[in-house]
């Protein structure tokens, strides 16, 4: 009898055991997709801001290529000298819808009366989710550059039907 309490104690151990690993590797994985998605989100929205505000305060003209496909964002002055070069983390997915077309690229133009075009960069995590929302306002009155980050609360938002999601402001945070 005491060699089947010895076995149960051990089959409960392990089984529990296993259980603790599974919920540790699962939070690890959590909070590296969650460290991913904030580095994405702050080198598109950072490059963003810089350059607007260079164009701005300077008056030089930049363009911007986000290249989704490649995951990278290329800075070029007018000379079309590269500036400054971003590398995107690789396990993450990228789009801006126009035209009903997610798109494969991005670019833009920042000039000292600000952007040339609006538009939004959606970034979708590992299970390809919307998790944020990136929206740049290029045709304003003031000429200022107006760049919104929206963190998805309750969107029904993935990569399958983004072309087709109606943004909904109540569903995202603002940050």
């Amino acid at each position: 009898m005491k060699k089947g309490v010895t076995l149960i104690e051990l089959v409960v151990v392990v089984a529990l055991g296993t259980i603790l690993l599974s919920i540790a590797s699962l939070s690890v994985a959590r909070v590296r997709e969650e460290r991913v998605l904030v580095e994405a989100r702050s080198k598109i929205e950072g490059l963003l801001r810089l350059y607007a505000e260079r164009a701005y305060n300077d008056g030089d003209e930049y363009t911007i290529t986000l290249d989704y496909e490649d995951k990278n964002i290329k800075v070029e002055d007018r000379d079309m000298k590269i500036l400054d070069r971003l590398e995107l983390p690789e396990n993450l997915k990228y789009t801006t819808i126009i035209s009903n077309t997610k798109q494969t690229t991005q670019v833009a133009t920042a000039k000292g009366s600000g952007w040339t075009t609006s538009f939004s960069i959606y970034i979708f995590d590992f299970s390809e989710k919307g998790r944020y929302r990136i929206s740049v306002d290029g045709i304003n009155p003031s000429n200022l550059t107006h760049i919104n980050v929206y963190k998805n609360k309750r969107a029904d938002v993935t990569w399958d039907n983004v072309v087709s999601y109606d943004f909904n402001e109540g569903k995202w945070e603002k940050e």
